[in-house]
């Protein structure tokens, strides 16, 4: 299943870099990326009730099926590009192709890639580490959250199922209010690199403030709910912070981009899960240890993406 999901997201970027203009970029992109944290909320929703009535079997039964009916529609209803979709109007098209940065229309000619502007591009290198970082927070929270609701306030699997629903509802939110703030601040005339600092700074404070009021532990099983809140809806607007970097950087390759950023992202998935573990083994249960890794993470990120990070183009045609 990995292997065949790894190539969801590029594929993704390469459509976006074609269909998006260029000043509805962060609020269209964010509501596509939204789509991720509808599919987590109603996975974790529905899931635990699956496996209690029906087994873990049907879970991926589910699942399965779902992925199938999508793709079907997804191949009927999908294009490449706007001046191949079978619906689209001329008032459309014309308006996307007028509003790209530059012309993609020769994509996927016999081009080679300059692999050597993105080795040498700082501003790239600074994306993979915001990626880098982001995941470490968000894999680490994502696998020992449940084991932190269970452990700390003794609640069992569906009762942290439905308590993990609150974060992602709030993280739904903040990514579509990312978007339309970012969008706000370009058309305000603020500089595009500063747009991508200041949101990307949003999500990496923010949610390290969530982790650090997660510190303190209360009888309550509400307050570290309203704790991963602020966390997840934070961490939300990287979406349009890091998120969408790729397509500012190079439009024509960021697929490509994306491909490399993602592959670093994925190894916090092992590393940071993993290490996660050994801490709450060698601290005998701290887990304040566990979100002050999560925040040094954070933190470092930001700043490395606000000292080299760019949203200048790489590559023009």
């Amino acid at each position: 299943t990995g292997l065949f999901l790894g190539v969801v997201y590029p594929s993704l970027y390469a459509i976006l870099s074609r269909w998006l203009a260029q000043q509805e970029k962060a609020r269209l992109a964010s509501f596509v990326f939204s789509g991720a944290t509808v599919g987590a909320l109603l996975g974790l929703s529905l899931s635990s009730f699956i496996v209690e009535y029906y087994g873990w079997r049907f879970v991926f039964y589910f699942t399965g099926l779902i992925g199938l009916i999508w793709s079907f529609f997804w191949y009927h209803q999908s294009a490449d590009s706007p001046d191949k979709h079978h619906n689209i109007t001329n008032e459309e098209l014309n308006y996307i192709i007028i509003n790209q940065p530059i012309n993609l229309q020769n994509k996927y000619n016999n081009q080679s890639i300059p692999w050597r502007s993105f080795i040498k591009s700082r501003a790239f290198w600074a994306l993979v580490f915001a990626h880098f970082a982001n995941n470490w927070g968000f894999y680490t929270w994502l696998s020992w959250s449940p084991s932190y609701f269970s452990q700390v306030y003794n609640i069992d699997l569906k009762q942290s199922a439905m308590l993990a629903t609150f974060p992602y509802i709030v993280m739904f939110i903040g990514v579509l209010f990312a978007g339309w703030l970012s969008d706000k601040l370009v058309q305000q005339g603020i500089n595009l690199t500063r747009v991508r600092k200041i949101i990307q700074s949003i999500s990496f404070i923010g949610a390290s403030i969530g982790l650090l009021l997660l510190c303190k532990e209360t009888k309550s099983y509400y307050y570290p709910t309203f704790c991963f809140s602020i966390h997840y809806g934070a961490i939300a607007f990287s979406q349009v912070g890091y998120g969408i970097n790729h397509l500012d950087l190079s439009p024509k390759y960021a697929s490509i981009l994306l491909g490399i950023s993602n592959t670093a992202g994925t190894i916090p998935g092992v590393i940071a899960v993993t290490f996660a573990g050994f801490i709450l083994d060698w601290s005998g249960g701290n887990w304040s240890l566990i979100c002050l890794t999560s925040i040094f993470w954070y933190l470092f990120g930001l700043i490395i993406f606000l000292i080299f990070g760019s949203a200048e183009i790489l590559i023009v045609d």
